[in-house]
């Protein structure tokens, strides 16, 4: 994977079948770069995503690694047709599949979809398996101008329960043929239900993870934040990045 220390290299190494300690003098390297005074090895940079073929030639023989550094970047979509291949109404039970705020069922959802572009192009024919699209959330809740302790949370796991692949219909791969991997989801502002006024306000943070390790910035958040009180609701606010929670409620009793 891609990596952000400067001197972090893939080393690729050759062995000569030949007991002659000269042999690796003859040795042409094409891909990579030089290993000052290790003829045998061949450095790739994993300070960018990119896919380098590494070839060792000696005399008429050549041998080469295909070498992948791999790196995911998230994009978000808040409005129009969910473009993914899941679906709100098998995750919900939505009746359309258009992002945006939705009342829907008595209460307010903030439908949205995430995408991960894993690059380089083509790694899903190399490595079809081992995505997870990995969401953690922190949320405020406010009922009836009191902080609901037991809806405020603090950098929890929220990763909705089909974040990469739609269990509906597993045919759909974690990642497609575009080398893209997605997540939707749809925070609520519920029914009042008896209370005076409800505020709810979650920012959210995504990023890639392969085989357990991170492979994206983990950095990409959005936000929904939502309040009513009695029959108003003066506030819908679904969107990027994370913004700063109140202080206090905004419907004092």
């Amino acid at each position: 994977m891609k990596s952000t220390t400067a001197g972090d290299y893939v080393t690729v190494t050759a062995t000569l079948t030949s007991n002659n300690t000269n042999a690796a003098s003859l040795l042409k390297w094409t891909g990579g770069t030089a290993v000052t005074g290790q003829p045998l090895q061949r450095h790739v940079p994993k300070n960018k995503s990119t896919n380098i073929v590494v070839t060792a030639t000696c005399g008429n023989t050549s041998s080469n690694a295909s070498v992948w550094i791999i790196w995911a970047t998230i994009s978000y979509q808040f409005t129009n047709a969910n473009p993914s291949p899941l679906l709100f109404s098998f995750y919900g039970q939505f009746p359309d599949e258009t992002l945006g705020v939705e009342f829907f069922s008595g209460a307010y959802y903030g439908k949205m979809c995430a995408t991960a572009t894993v690059t380089p192009t083509g790694i899903h024919n190399i490595i079809p398996s081992g995505w997870v699209f990995r969401q953690f959330k922190n949320e405020d809740a406010y009922e009836n101008g009191v902080l609901d302790e037991a809806k405020s949370t603090s950098e929890i796991d929220s990763t909705p329960s089909t974040p990469s692949v739609n269990t509906i219909n597993p045919a759909i791969p974690a990642i497609d043929s575009n080398d893209k991997i997605y997540l939707i989801d749809s925070p609520s502002l519920p029914q009042l239900n008896g209370l005076s006024s409800e505020e709810t306000y979650q920012n959210f943070k995504d990023y890639i993870m392969y085989n357990g390790a991170p492979c994206s910035d983990t950095t990409y958040s959005w936000h929904w934040f939502a309040r009513q009180k009695t029959s108003s609701v003066d506030l819908k606010d679904l969107g990027p990045d994370n913004l700063k929670f109140p202080t206090k409620t905004f419907y004092p009793q």
